[in-house]
């Protein structure tokens, strides 16, 4: 959180930001600011910014290919990769950001290809499930 404590600080008092995180609990506000300031520092933005070029993007009819949005979780996704992030741990700070472009009404990003495997990222550790006499013996 260090690392992102300025930006939290930064975006926080925007207004697109505080009418999103209203009526949420701490923690819940907590997190979203912190996925919410990670997604801008990749991508060099904030979320009034980005929020206006989607809108700008969307009125120009640009091609969805040709739209910022793609280029912004794409790189949220190398930049995961980079940082040897999980899968749901990269999934679930995606979902925050969509959830904040789509509060305002914005379109969403949609990921191309839902089918591809998604390469780079860390794998969940998979353990086996304890026996009905390691769970007597932990009780006991």
């Amino acid at each position: 959180m260090t690392i992102l404590k300025p930006t939290v600080d930064l975006i926080k008092t925007q207004r697109v930001v505080k009418s999103w995180l209203k009526d949420l609990s701490p923690n819940s506000k907590e997190s979203y600011l912190e996925a919410l300031a990670e997604f801008c520092i990749v991508n060099d933005t904030n979320p009034e910014k980005m929020l206006k070029i989607i809108h700008n993007e969307e009125e120009g009819r640009l091609p969805a290919w040709d739209r910022s949005i793609n280029v912004w979780f794409e790189d949220y996704d190398e930049y995961c990769k980079e940082q040897e992030r999980s899968k749901s741990t990269r999934d679930i700070r995606r979902t925050i950001v969509n959830a904040f472009i789509g509060f305002h009404g914005m379109p969403q990003y949609l990921q191309r290809g839902r089918r591809r495997k998604v390469e780079g990222l860390k794998e969940p550790k998979i353990r086996a499930n304890l026996t009905k006499e390691e769970v007597k013996r932990v009780e006991g």
